[in-house]
């Protein structure tokens, strides 16, 4: 029996289920963040403010920012972990401060899918965003250039 389907997969197809993670996170996140913007970021800090959120003045402000144009990053792959790691920390608080009092369940304003959104954006902050990305293209054109210079360095020390 072929036990590696059951636990591993090509290079590349791992890599497409990064991207496929990071699409799906993004495309919810991107969502919410163009919501909020189009509510108005006076509307989000007086709502932070009502729900107990510390320092709401600056989290008003800063999550929809980072949901909306982080979504954009991320899209694209690129500082993918910083991206996730804000999402990570954005879920956190919307988990203790608004869901965590209501239980589970999403239907009773419970904190379900708020895990599954932070748990999906840690498991990208810990992956890496693969090969489709351009975190990956940057890293790529950066060893090649550093490669380039040391085979040349090499060259004309001969």
């Amino acid at each position: 029996m072929k036990t590696e389907l059951l636990t591993e997969s090509s290079p590349l197809v791992t890599d497409a289920g990064k991207l496929v993670l990071r699409l799906g996170l993004a495309s919810v996140f991107l969502v919410h963040g163009i919501d909020d913007l189009r509510t108005g970021l006076s509307t989000i800090v007086a709502m932070q403010g009502e729900a107990g959120i510390p320092l709401n003045e600056v989290s008003g402000r800063f999550v929809p920012i980072w949901l909306a144009f982080g979504s954009l990053l991320f899209i694209a792959g690129a500082l993918t972990r910083i991206v996730a790691a804000g999402y990570v920390f954005i879920m956190g608080g919307a988990w203790i401060f608004v869901h965590a009092s209501n239980g589970f369940f999403a239907e009773n304003g419970g904190y379900e899918f708020v895990l599954i959104l932070a748990a999906a954006s840690m498991a990208v902050a810990l992956m890496g965003p693969g090969r489709f990305s351009l975190d990956q293209l940057a890293v790529d054109r950066l060893t090649r250039s550093t490669s380039t210079r040391l085979s040349a360095r090499q060259g004309s020390a001969v």
